[in-house]
Order: structure tokens, then C-alpha cells, then sequence
């Protein structure tokens, strides 16, 4: 049986999540929306989806109201960085929304992971690394 660590776990549902928000935001910007509402509208559509997916599978937390709130905290201060990216993808380099959004969504995977991580499984210690051995079966 292969396992797959929570890192990539976090990709496939990162790439659930960027692909509905690009599907949304490209959809928002057909029907004529400008990107800032368009944003806002796709945020929420995006969040709860990414939630249950990241807590049941992607970190195995336990869901709570608790850990939605920072979740959502957490997704939230993206939308500064996310808003400054997207100004200067489609507001000064005359990108369409959707492949802006492609863009903004690459940058930002990293502190997402964290940001994630520390919404549903906070004071919690990030596992060990994986070895050769946990791959193959081997002693260690």
C-alpha cells in the first residue's frame, strides 16, 4: 500500500481547491464581474470545500467550529496578498482573471500548506520527515 504524506495530500486537494477557484473566477469574469467582487464571491465557495477536505483527509483533524474559524482566519489573510497579486496581474499587466489567478495560486502554496496545518492541527508537532526505510519496508 503506498501512503502518501500529508505534503501531498495538501497538493491534490490545493490543486481541487486552485482549480475550482480558477474555474469560478474565470466563470465570474466571462459573465463580465470585475476581479475584486469576483473574489470575493469565489472566496467562500472555495473555503468550506477546502476545509472538510483538508481536515478528513489531507491532516485527519477533527472538525470543529474551532478549527473552522482558524481556517478561515488563515484563508482570509491570504486575500491581502492574493488582492496585491491579482491588482498587478490583471490591474497593471492586463492579465484575464482566470490565468492571473493560475499565478497567484502558484505563489502562494507554500504559506497556504502552513496556514492550513496550523488552522486545523494547531500545537501539534509536524511529523517526522520520511526515510527510505518507511518507503520500502526496510529496517531502520
Amino acid at each position: 500500500m503506498i501512503r502518501i504524506g500529508a505534503p501531498h495530500r495538501y497538493l491534490v486537494v490545493g490543486a481541487v481547491c486552485a482549480g475550482l477557484n480558477i474555474a469560478l473566477m474565470g466563470g465570474f469574469g466571462a459573465l463580465g464581474l470585475h476581479w475584486l467582487p469576483a473574489t470575493v464571491l469565489a472566496f467562500p465557495l472555495v473555503l468550506v470545500p477546502g476545509y472538510l477536505l483538508h481536515v478528513h483527509w489531507t491532516f485527519v483533524g477533527r472538525r470543529s467550529w474551532a478549527s473552522f474559524r482558524r481556517y478561515t482566519l488563515a484563508m482570509a489573510s491570504n486575500y491581502p496578498l492574493y488582492t496585491v497579486l491579482l491588482f498587478g496581474l490583471c490591474g497593471l499587466a492586463g492579465l484575464a482573471p482566470g490565468p492571473a489567478t493560475a499565478i497567484a495560486t502558484v505563489v502562494m502554496v507554500a504559506w497556504n500548506f502552513v496556514a492550513s496545518r496550523w488552522a486545523i492541527l494547531p500545537g501539534r508537532p509536524a511529523p517526522a520527515p520520511a526515510t527510505w526505510a518507511d518507503h520500502t519496508g526496510a529496517p531502520r
